[in-house]
This record gives structure tokens, sequence and C-alpha cells, in this order.
């Protein structure tokens, strides 16, 4: 009874302080784990239900009572974000769907447009507002959306920086200020200009790499598109083993000056969604056929590309099986790494895999910049939006956006160290700046105690030879493999031929020491690995380079036809629809011939055996022999060991580069795109007899073609 007489106001400032204290409990949890935290969210939620509950049932009353619309905003704002951290640790499609509806409601319904030429407060509200419904949106595909939100970002940053001068000038006329308080000011306001105009180029860069023509096929797994799970061969023998699903994956990536957008790199962000189903499912539907013999374009940053699909986005197909959880990293230090992994092995499941994707430099500390000023304003975006996003939710007062970030505060070594650095941090994976000494550092014997586990490696880095099988000697003398028994491979050198043992540790009497790798060495479970080239393949445009298209490698495995095109020198703009749809469907089918190869194999090891029965994993090894077929046989890097891929343990011979098969796969996808020209075949690999007769008219990808040939003999 006594409650009915409390103001409807102070109740409702009763629940927002309640929800702001669960709110600041939650926001450092972190996002990997499976049940431990469900706890502290379900009791988040429930009270921002009420509150969201209570503020519509009273909305007269409390607008009466002094409440604004931009603090309506800010409480769905939290709610979208508190669906945001839950697909993050969940991966669950309806928590992102959840979270594109209340950051939705927000922009349609303005609710922090009032006041935002008075109030610079509102106006960073609003920023950050649109920065984080621009992550949404780029994970859940919504390319039209991602669009409209640069553009309103960047009118806003002029804005915003108009209302600073307005403000500092009025500052100035009256003299409000001291002049050390005025200097101040000038500088905070000043950076907050800067940090938010590379927000927005952090965006823009990226945008301009992740084009309409990379996302004309979902990266997600579609049922619609890709082979249903129920329709894969099974594995005719496993040697007693069990069939392993993917449940869980860890997903790292840093490469000094990458294309990213807060935390969220380029080949993470392709690798995130090559690992999760199509919502849509079996409800997904194309325009393919409209456009079927129009000669329309692909498309590469326009809206041909964009309209590609017809289909309702907001259809989630409640069929799909749960996606594979994922922990994204970004620049992590190997304690925290480590730790991670600890606790995803512990919790996975009986019948579970864990993939590990790793892509990084592995080159010496030579080779690898020390944080420089351009390096540390990329941190800007991490700071402004990534660290609000992913690991502090509570307020904005907590996103101040400091220059720095806390990767960045590391005391650069001495020059003495840094020669150490450089004779011992080698043969390992750099996950951060050289500034970070070795706690970036990730050597393969860090794997080696989670191996009791089934583990699916993907390594993307110049170094990836180092998680290769046996031991590798890093000597003054030289380097060279070791052999099981002990012997140094051919190749290798060192300066006595001596080595020591002790404590496990093999150390060479030249001062050099064997690096341990994980193939062979496992402490339970045999891992299967997929290793990159040390050097990506040389490209036919233009100023390609993984600054500017990401990693090759990760692009075959995450897109494999666009990998094609690109390492060809094609882009969407000179690519028909119907040109690429018959590639499409041909590279499908060519697929799916050597999964059946694969499973119906005698010499196939137990390793792949036990993981081909799942359509995640088996997906990721067929493109990945697609990927080893195409560079082998590509001009520029046959017969070229340091350019081709390479597996362990081995896949059956019937898979091999340069088998009939093989050849004629790529041949056939080659000749769609008239480029047979770039590869080497073997005598005797020829076109079926009768592909003449279906192929297509290729005139306008002839003459790109032929244009960029007559460009790269000019130069």
């Amino acid at each position: 009874m006594a409650q009915n007489n409390i103001p409807v106001s102070e109740i409702y400032w009763s629940l927002v302080d309640k929800a702001d204290k669960k709110f600041s409990r939650v926001r450092d949890l972190p996002y990997y784990g499976r049940n431990r935290y469900d706890t502290y969210f379900q009791k988040v939620f429930k009270v921002y239900t009420q509150l969201w509950k209570f503020q519509q049932e009273n909305r007269q009353k409390l607008v009466e009572a002094g409440l604004k619309r931009w603090e309506i905003g800010e409480i769905a704002s939290r709610i979208a974000q508190l669906y945001y951290g839950q697909y993050l640790r969940t991966s669950e499609a309806s928590y992102l769907s959840e979270s594109y509806i209340f950051y939705d409601a927000i922009l349609s319904r303005e609710y922090f447009k009032e006041g935002l030429s008075q109030d610079l407060n509102l106006v960073n509200k609003q920023l950050r507002f649109l920065a984080r419904f621009l992550i949404a949106c780029l994970v859940l595909n919504r390319r039209e959306m991602v669009h409209q939100l640069v553009n309103q970002l960047k009118m806003l940053v002029d804005e915003y920086k108009r209302t600073l001068q307005v403000i500092f000038s009025l500052i100035l006329y009256f003299h409000s200020f001291q002049i050390d308080e005025l200097s101040c000011f000038g500088q905070n306001t000043e950076n907050d200009c800067k940090e938010w105009k590379q927000v927005v180029q952090e965006i823009v860069r990226f945008l301009k790499v992740d084009t309409a023509f990379m996302n004309i096929r979902p990266l997600r797994y579609s049922l619609a598109l890709d082979s249903h799970p129920d329709s894969l061969t099974h594995v005719a023998s496993f040697d007693g083993k069990r069939g392993l699903r993917l449940r869980d994956a860890i997903l790292s990536s840093y490469h000094h000056n990458e294309v990213k957008f807060a935390e969220l790199t380029l080949d993470t962000f392709r690798m995130l969604q090559c690992l999760e189903w199509e919502p849509s499912g079996s409800f997904y539907q194309t325009s393919a056929d409209s456009t079927s013999g129009s000669g329309a374009n692909v498309g590469q940053n326009g809206a041909a590309g964009l309209n590609r699909f017809n289909y309702s986005q907001d259809i989630i197909d409640p069929t799909l099986p749960p996606n594979p959880r994922k922990a994204i990293l970004y620049r992590p230090f190997v304690t925290n790494f480590i730790a991670v992994l600890a606790t995803i092995c512990e919790e996975l499941p009986p019948d579970g895999v864990l993939l590990i994707y790793l892509s990084a430099s592995g080159n010496s500390w030579q080779s690898i910049p020390l944080p420089s000023s351009s390096e540390t304003c990329m941190n800007t975006t991490e700071n402004i939006v990534g660290n609000c996003q992913y690991h502090d939710m509570a307020s904005d007062a907590h996103c101040t956006s400091p220059l720095n970030s806390p990767h960045d505060n590391q005391t650069p070594p001495s020059s003495h160290s840094e020669g150490n650095h450089k004779s011992n941090h080698t043969g390992c994976l750099h996950m951060g700046t050289r500034g970070n000494g070795g706690l970036n550092c990730i050597y393969p014997s860090d794997l080696l105690p989670f191996t009791r586990r089934p583990l699916f490696l993907i390594i993307d880095s110049d170094s990836s030879q180092a998680f290769k099988a046996g031991l590798e000697y890093k000597g003054l003398g030289g380097t060279g493999d070791i052999d099981r028994d002990g012997r140094m491979a051919a190749g290798g050198c060192y300066s006595d031929g001596k080595w020591l043992i002790a404590n496990n540790h093999i150390k060479g009497t030249d001062g050099g020491r064997f690096v341990q790798a994980i193939n062979g060495s496992e402490k339970g479970e045999p891992t299967a690995m997929l290793l990159s080239p040390s050097s990506p393949s040389p490209t036919a445009a233009v100023g390609s380079s993984r600054h500017a298209t990401g990693s090759q490698f990760t692009m075959f495995l995450t897109a494999p036809l666009q990998a094609f095109c690109l390492l060809l020198g094609f882009s969407g703009s000179s690519i028909e629809m119907d040109v690429y749809n018959k590639a499409d469907k041909l590279l499908s089918s060519s697929l799916n011939d050597w999964g059946l190869k694969l499973a119906t194999s005698d010499t196939l090891n137990s390793v792949w055996a036990q993981v081909l029965c799942d359509p995640f994993l088996r997906r990721i090894l067929l493109r990945f022999i697609f990927c080893r077929a195409v560079v082998t046989l590509y001009a520029p890097t046959f017969n070229k060991k340091e350019f081709l891929p390479e597996c362990m343990p081995p896949l059956p011979e019937s898979v091999l580069p340069m088998t009939a098969t093989a050849q004629t796969i790529v041949l056939q996808i080659a000749n769609i795109f008239c480029a047979t020209n770039h590869f080497i075949f073997s005598d005797g690999i020829m076109l079926p007899a009768n592909w003449h007769d279906e192929e297509p008219p290729m005139t306008r990808v002839l003459d790109i073609q032929k244009a960029n040939l007559e460009e790269e003999y000019e130069d």
C-alpha cells in the first residue's frame, strides 16, 4: 500500500540505479566459458526488462517529471549491448538479431537527436551508438544499413567538429576559463575530433576491402548453397575413433597495419562468419534467376551486389543446429590466450573438437616495427568502440577513449634486449607489437599441453612451418630440420654437430636451440593442422597485398571463388553474374566430389576421418584442397614450395594437386574466366568433351584480362 504513494519518477530512478549496478557487475566478465556466467546475465536481463516495461507503461508521467528521450535511448542501447554481449558469449544468432532490433529502434525513433547541437555529451553518446550499431550490422551482414550508418557517422563527426569550434570561440570571447584550462580544453576537444575521424577512416577502409563482391555468396554455412549436413557421406572407417563436432573456436589475428574495425580484424571477421550457420537456413533465397543472362555485373562497391539477396533477413530457421561458440582475441598476451584456451578445453564436450585460428607474422623482430604514432591512432577505435562493445559496457564514462591502449604502454626493449629478441623470438607467432617483448609471442610448444583434447589448428603465418612435425634447429651455424632419430635433415648445418639434452630441452653447443613442433609431440589426441604458405602467391592485381585485401590463405578457406578471382586480378566489376554463378556451381560440385573421395578412401588418416562428419570442418578442409591445387598449378608459383600450403597429417594421394581430377577442376574453373594461360597443366589434361558447348560468352572478361596483360607488359 505504501508503494502506491511513491511517485512514479522515484520508482523509475530506483530501477535505473538497480539496473546500472547489475550492468556494471557483468561488464568485466569474460566472453568465454560455457554456462558459468549465465546467472549474472539472467539477473541483469530481468531488471532491464522491468525497467523497459515500466517506462513504457508510465511514459507520459515520466516525461512530465523530466525524463528525456535520450535517457530512453540509453536504456535501449544498453539492452542492445547486453544482447550483443550474449551473442559473443554463446554465438546464438537470435541474440545478434535482438541486438539489431533494439539498435534499429533507437535509430528510427531518433532518441539521441534532440539537443545534439547544444550538448556535446549527447553528441558523444550518438557517436558511440552509431559505432556500436555498425559492428552489429557488420557481423549480421546488413550491408545496406552499414552504408547508411557510415554516412550518418561522417555527417555527425563533421557536425561535432563544428560545434566544438563554436563552443571554443565562445569561450575565447567571454574569457570564462584561465589560460591553462582553456589550452587543456582545446587539446582535449582536438583529440576527440581526431579520434572520431580515425573511427570513420577505419570503417571506410574496412568496407573498401569487404566489398559486395566478397559477400556475393554468404560466408556463413547455407543450407541452400552448401551441402546439407544430412547428405554428407559417412566415413567408411574410423579405426575405432568417434566422430567429432566443432563445439568451440578461438580466433585471433594480428598484423601490422591490417584492415580492421575496432577489435574485429578482417581475417577474424571472415573466419567468424565461416563458422556459423546462415540464419535464414532453408528459407534462404537468391535472385540469381532474375539476373541470369542479363549481363549484370557482380558489383564491387555499388548496390548491384547488395541487392542480390531478396530473402527476408528477419526470418530465422528454428531447425538450425547451434553455432559453435567462438572466443575472439585481439592482440592477446600469451597468458590471456592460454587462460582462454585452458578454460575452453576444460569445458569442451566429449564429442567436441576445438578449432584454433591464429593469423600473425612470424618474422624476426627486425621486420616488426615498434608502435608508431599512426598505429597508436589506429588503436583509438578499439578504445572508443571495441572496449565498450566487448569488455566495458557499463557506461560511456568508462570509455573516455584515451589515445594509447594498454597494449601500447609497454616499455620498448633496450638495444641489448632487442638483440636477444632477434635470436630468441623465432619460430613463433607475434600477436602484438615489438614493444611488448615476448608477451605476445605464441610458440608451438604453448599449445602442446592442450593436445590432450582434439584440436583443429589453422595457422596463417609466414612461420607456419614451425608447427610441422619434428624438431627444428635454430643455431648460429644455420637452421635445419631434425628427423625422429635426431639426425639433421639435408640442408641443415650447425657448428660441431653436438647438442645437449636436459629437462626435455635440446640445446646446441653453438648456442642454438631446437624448437619443438606439435605434430608427433601431442599429449593425447593427434592434432589436425592446416598451415599457410610461408609466402602468399603473387596476384595479377596491381597493389594487391595483405594490407589491401586481407590474408590470401584465409580468403581461400572462407571465400574460395573470390580468392581465385582476386588471384587472377579480377574484381566484381569485371565479372558477370552468369559467369560467377557457373563457376560457383562447378566449384561446389567439385568440393562435394573431393569430399566423397575422402570419405571412401582407405588411406584417410583417422585424424581427418574424425572431423569429416562436421559440416564446418569438412567445408574448410575441402576448400584447403582447392587452395592447394590452385596455388600448385598457378604459373608464378609452380614447383615453388614456399608458396604451397600444407596439412598435417597428410591427406590421401587421391586429392593431391597433380592428380588428373584436381588439374581438370582447376582447368575448368580457369576456363570459365578465360584464364587457363595463368596455370601450368600436365600433358593430357583436357576439358571434358561437352565443355565448350556450355561455355558462356566471356568478351568482357577477355577485354579486361587483355588490358591487365598489356598494362603488365608496359610496366
